[in-house]
């Protein structure tokens, strides 16, 4: 279990959320194929690379491991999951007309190997808090009628944190959300 928050957010909106995750004090890293990359500015951040990690140094250090001969995050229920809070932009086909959802998300706890619980640093989760509420600003909390992924049913209306710029391409270009 976890908090987390969905959202539907391109990635102008994802750099100034990740832009405040610096001002937190985060390191950000991205998840990626390529060797491990890592920054306190936004740098760091590219289109190529849709999933990130906001480290929070203060709940400690990550751990990393070699995977295909690069180096890359162990994230997950872990010492190293638990200083990390996860997020990413969405996927915007402008081919098929569809928007993907995404989250920013952490852990709330983890088992050690002793089996003693360990739970989330109060550090990771007022950063989260302070990133959550952000999200809420760049992308409002709307009703919104859209095309679903399974295209057996009509449109749907839901409530979802949209960035306007998400929205107008569902409401103007007809755009679904996935």
């Amino acid at each position: 279990m976890g908090k987390q928050i969905n959202y539907y957010m391109e990635y102008d909106s994802f750099f100034l959320l990740a832009q405040k995750a610096i001002e937190l004090g985060c390191e950000i890293i991205p998840f990626s194929d390529d060797d491990l990359k890592r920054g306190y500015s936004s740098d760091v951040i590219s289109k190529e690379n849709r999933r990130y990690c906001f480290h929070v140094p203060e709940a400690g250090e990550i751990e990393t491991e070699q995977l295909g001969g690069k180096e890359h995050v162990v994230n997950g229920y872990n010492a190293s999951g638990i200083t990390i809070i996860e997020a990413d932009f969405s996927f915007i086909d402008s081919k098929q007309r569809f928007i993907t959802r995404s989250r920013i998300y952490c852990i709330s706890d983890y088992y050690d190997a002793d089996g003693n619980l360990i739970k989330r640093p109060d550090c990771v989760t007022k950063v989260y808090e302070s990133l959550a509420r952000y999200v809420k600003k760049l992308a409002p909390y709307t009703e919104v009628e859209y095309r679903p992924a399974n295209t057996r049913y009509d449109k749907v209306k839901q409530k979802v944190y949209i960035t306007p710029q998400c929205l107008a391409l569902v409401n103007e270009q007809d755009y679904g959300l996935h």
